[in-house]
């Protein structure tokens, strides 16, 4: 009689650990279910808001821009994740690359889309068009990526260290790469990362260094240093930058720099295009010799070539 009641309570005991168990379990599940219920209910007054209070066609989510940059040419590649309100056919929202020095518009080489078809219009926007079987449906989330292949050497491109990622650059995250050619290396820590920093501009158009605006250390993450991706060039220096909440309506400025022996090779190319350009502003402002003007009918007098210098002294010479 004692073993059985012993027997039944052990049996209790096992049955109020599994009810413990599975009340917990329960309780995990509720509390991830409210979560994605919370989640999705955002989610949805947001589409609601942006389709039918303040009606828009998408808003940028995440944006990730990649420049791998060689001595001739720089290949753009962005990748865009937006969130679609109203159907679309085509995007406008990437401006054409522009050199940060001189404002001017690289030529392009290539360009395409996946999906889509990509072309640059007259407003030096980079147009993406979506055929019949590629618009999305709405509401949801649509992936795209563009790139283009810009016919600009690195001193012209790169010769001012930085990538200006314009706006909207996402509502969740911007994630930035450059991958350098070889014999062009980054200024880096003592953790062998490249030096960068990450800001928006207070003012639109400024450059000066007052009206930067950093963002905050905790919303960023940087990565890079030096690898070898093809065996046949070799190693090679990178860089990664995540930003975490971006301004939503600004551009985002992410300036690296180049350690000494690269400055200095800028430099000289820098000087060699200056005076280039110098000797050929010289050689178009020389005035052109004009002949002068005869009368109609004047008797044109023949030619008289003068000899050159050593024959009129042998002239000379012999005379005497």
């Amino acid at each position: 009689m004692k073993q059985l009641i012993e027997l039944l309570r052990a049996q209790e005991e096992r049955e109020q650990i599994a009810i413990l168990i599975g009340a917990v379990l329960a309780f995990l599940f509720v509390i991830l279910g409210v979560t994605r219920f919370f989640f999705e209910l955002r989610a949805l007054l947001e589409d609601i808001h942006n389709k039918w209070i303040r009606p828009k066609d998408f808003k940028v989510k995440r944006t990730i821009l990649k420049a791998i940059a060689k001595d001739n040419e720089t290949q753009i590649v962005k990748l865009r994740t937006l969130r679609l309100f109203r159907k679309i056919e085509s995007t406008d929202i990437d401006e054409s690359p522009m050199g940060v020095e001189d404002g001017s518009y690289p030529e392009m080489l290539n360009q395409f889309a996946i999906p889509g078809v990509v072309y640059e219009t007259h407003t030096h926007q980079l147009r993406v068009t979506f055929r019949n079987d590629e618009i999305p449906k709405v509401p949801e989330d649509y992936t795209y990526v563009s790139s283009v292949v810009l016919n600009a050497t690195m001193d012209h491109l790169w010769g001012v260290p930085g990538i200006v990622a314009s706006k909207p650059v996402g509502s969740e995250s911007l994630t930035v790469e450059f991958f350098c050619p070889p014999g062009w290396r980054c200024r880096k820590n003592a953790m062998n990362k490249p030096l960068t920093k990450v800001y928006r501009m207070k003012v639109e158009g400024s450059d000066k260094e007052e009206d930067r605006e950093y963002l905050p250390a905790k919303h960023i993450t940087s990565d890079g240093g030096s690898y070898a991706f093809d065996r046949a060039i070799g190693e090679i220096d990178w860089l990664r930058v995540v930003v975490k909440k971006p301004p939503k309506d600004a551009d985002v400025w992410v300036d690296w720099f180049w350690d000494e022996p690269t400055e200095k090779r800028y430099q000289s190319f820098k000087a060699a295009k200056a005076k280039e350009l110098a000797q050929q502003e010289t050689q178009t402002e020389a005035p052109p010799v004009k002949a002068e003007p005869k009368p109609l009918g004047a008797q044109q007098q023949p030619k008289t070539e003068a000899p050159p210098e050593r024959m009129i002294n042998q002239l000379s010479t012999f005379c005497s």
